[in-house]
């Protein structure tokens, strides 16, 4: 185990050093050229609203907005949203859907291969005074977590609902946060207990 953390180490902040020009060089330059923040916002009219294959409007047309916001370390920050259909054949007491996400994205090894990269983000998907039409009133409300890992143009992402699944009731809810972090290795345990003292200290 130590072994390979130290290998981890070492690899991720190895970088030339040498006059002439390196592999580095262009990453480099490409990262220098950024902006420290960038600020874009966006509107669409479209025909009909999909998600994951489904028309959130009923095949109707929608209007939709966002805003978002990054840093030059890989913070990602932003909100959109459209109108949904909400005439009970879909939604029931809502006729919106307002997004807010974040993300942190950055390289896994920046020095010695640049091309691999990860990205780490939460989606909260908020519907005002939606409740689904069951014994429970449950809301329409969701949120999801994702850890995605890319190469150049490739790219595999996990992601998990941490909350009921769009008004469906699941086992996501409450989220178990005290079962996954005992289900953790026991090294993961103790840097996760340490940097929660240190947290608490400050």
């Amino acid at each position: 185990m130590n072994k390979f953390f130290l290998a981890f180490v070492l690899l991720s902040n190895f970088c030339y050093s040498q006059e002439w020009e390196t592999p580095l060089q262009g990453y480099e330059e490409a990262e220098k050229s950024k902006p420290t923040h960038t600020f874009t916002a966006n509107v669409a009219i479209v025909s009909d609203y999909r998600f994951m294959g489904l028309s959130q409007t009923m095949r109707m047309p929608a209007i939709q907005g966002g805003f978002d916001y990054s840093h030059e370390n890989g913070l990602y920050l932003g909100t959109w949203g459209s109108n949904v259909d909400g005439t009970t054949h879909y939604y029931d007491n809502t006729s919106m859907e307002w997004d807010f996400y974040g993300s942190f994205k950055g390289k896994l090894f920046p020095c010695a291969l640049p091309d691999f990269g990860y990205n780490l983000g939460l989606i909260y998907y908020y519907y005002p005074g939606g409740k689904a039409l069951n014994p429970h009133n449950t809301r329409w409300d969701s949120a999801e977590f994702y850890v995605e890992l890319s190469y150049k143009y490739f790219s595999v992402r996990y992601w998990q609902m941490i909350t009921n699944y769009f008004g469906f009731e699941s086992n996501n809810t409450p989220f178990n946060w005290k079962k996954m972090f005992q289900c953790l290795p026991m090294e993961a345990r103790e840097v996760l207990h340490t940097l929660k003292l240190i947290l608490t200290a400050i």
